[in-house]
C-alpha cells in the first residue's frame, strides 16, 4: 500500500497505485488484519502498566474502513511541494465507514465493492445497510473478521448462518425471532457484542415506532 495522509490519530493508504497490483483488494484486507494483530501485544503490555497514581492506561483501539472503486491518482500539489494522493467516491466512502467502526464494534468495516472483490479469501459478516436516499435500497457494509482459515472454520460457518438469519428476520420485522438468533450468536462467542446490542436497541425502537410498509431495512429514526 501507499501511505497517503498522516495526522494525529489517523492515516490513510491506498493500493494499486503508483504500481499496478492485481491483488489490491486482498492486500488491503490483509494489511488491516495485520494492523489489528500488531495492536494486541501492545495492549497486553499496556495492561501491565499504570499511570502515576495507579490508574490503568487505556488500551489502544483503532477503526479501519476499506472500500474499492475508480479514483483519480496523481500529484495534487505543486512542483515545489508535490503531494501524491488519491481522490474519489471510494476514498470518501472509506472515511465514512471508518468513522462508524466504534458504532458497530468490529475494528475493520468494509464497503460492498471491496467485500465482493475479496469475499473468497476472507471472513465477512454484514453489519448494516446505510441510508442512501429516500428511494434507495441502502448500501450494505460488512465486518472483516479474518483470513481464509477463519472463513472456512466450522465456528465461523455456524456463526455466519445464524448471523445471516438475524438480518433476514430483522428485515422481515420478526422481532422475537431476531432476538432469539442474537442470543444464539452470543453463545457462539461472536466478536460483535456491540453490534448485537445495537440491533436489540433498534428492535425496541421499532416495536414502539413501527416502520412503514415501504421500509427497506435501513434504520432511519423518525424526525421530531
Amino acid at each position: 500500500g501507499m501511505i497517503d495522509h498522516v495526522a494525529p490519530g489517523t492515516l490513510t493508504a491506498f493500493f494499486n497505485a503508483p504500481l499496478d497490483d492485481p491483488e489490491h483488494f486482498e492486500n488491503a484486507c490483509q494489511a488491516a488484519l495485520t494492523m489489528i494483530e500488531h495492536i494486541k501485544p501492545i495492549n497486553n503490555e499496556l495492561e501491565k502498566e499504570l499511570h502515576v497514581g495507579g490508574a490503568p492506561i487505556a488500551r489502544v483501539q483503532i477503526g479501519i474502513g476499506i472500500e474499492s472503486g475508480a479514483c483519480v491518482v496523481g500529484n495534487f500539489g505543486t512542483d515545489d511541494c508535490p503531494e501524491y494522493s488519491v481522490a474519489g467516491h471510494a476514498v470518501e466512502r472509506a472515511g465514512e465507514i471508518e468513522f462508524l467502526c466504534a458504532k458497530y464494534g468490529p475494528a475493520i468495516i468494509v464497503g460492498e465493492a471491496a467485500r465482493a472483490a475479496a469475499d473468497a479469501r476472507f471472513a465477512f459478516l454484514e453489519v448494516d445497510k446505510l441510508y442512501a436516499g429516500a428511494n434507495a435500497e441502502g448500501v450494505p457494509i460488512f465486518a472483516l473478521l479474518g483470513n481464509a482459515i477463519v472463513r472456512t472454520s466450522p465456528k465461523f460457518r455456524a456463526l455466519q448462518t445464524f448471523h445471516e438469519h438475524i438480518f433476514q428476520t430483522y428485515r422481515a420485522r420478526q422481532w422475537d425471532k431476531t432476538r432469539a438468533l442474537i442470543e444464539q450468536c452470543r453463545a457462539l462467542s461472536s466478536p460483535a457484542p456491540i453490534l448485537y446490542d445495537l440491533y436489540l436497541a433498534r428492535i425496541a425502537y421499532y416495536e414502539s415506532n413501527p416502520p412503514g410498509q415501504d421500509w427497506n431495512g435501513v434504520f432511519v429514526p423518525a424526525q421530531n
